[in-house]
């Protein structure tokens, strides 16, 4: 790979990313979530990636998701950005796993304190969603027929 010898960002072609979901039974919603804000994080100029998300069987339970992922994803893309984090999927940055290559930032008292703020939001956006759905599947309407269902365009 030589870096070098891209081009500057003004001249990259603008792209588009399209996630596709149908059932929150088999996709849990959160794991989608998780989908769409890396693909928000991408190392790519803003202003030229767009980023879909195709919600086939039309449940209410991907709509809360999708709301709820932007609110997170307003504090964890300039989180990601300011302290180049290179893994941009919130679940697998927070799960420890992997040792995360921070550059002079790991030591850094302001990236630690700035780490759990996002981490505490991290959770609360899983807790409201999964609270969403356990509420909706109490309700009986969790989710709803995939063949039958009105278009929904946000």
């Amino acid at each position: 790979m030589f870096p070098e010898r891209l081009p500057s960002d003004d001249k990259f072609p603008g792209i588009d990313v399209f996630i596709c979901t149908a059932d929150p039974d088999k996709e849990p919603t959160v794991e989608v979530m998780n989908t769409v804000i890396s693909a928000m994080a991408l190392d790519y100029p803003p202003e030229k990636l767009h980023v879909y998300l195709s919600d086939d069987g039309g449940s209410d339970i991907t709509l809360y998701g999708t709301k709820e992922a932007w609110k997170f994803a307003r504090a964890w893309l300039p989180f990601c950005r300011r302290f180049d984090i290179k893994t941009s999927c919130p679940e697998v940055y927070f799960s420890g796993y992997e040792d995360y290559d921070h550059g002079n930032f790991i030591s850094s008292s302001e990236f630690k304190a700035e780490r759990q703020k996002i981490e505490e939001k991290y959770e609360k956006f899983k807790e409201r969603v999964e609270e969403y759905m356990k509420k909706q599947s109490e309700a009986g309407a969790a989710t709803k027929n995939r063949r039958d269902h009105p278009s929904n365009i946000q």
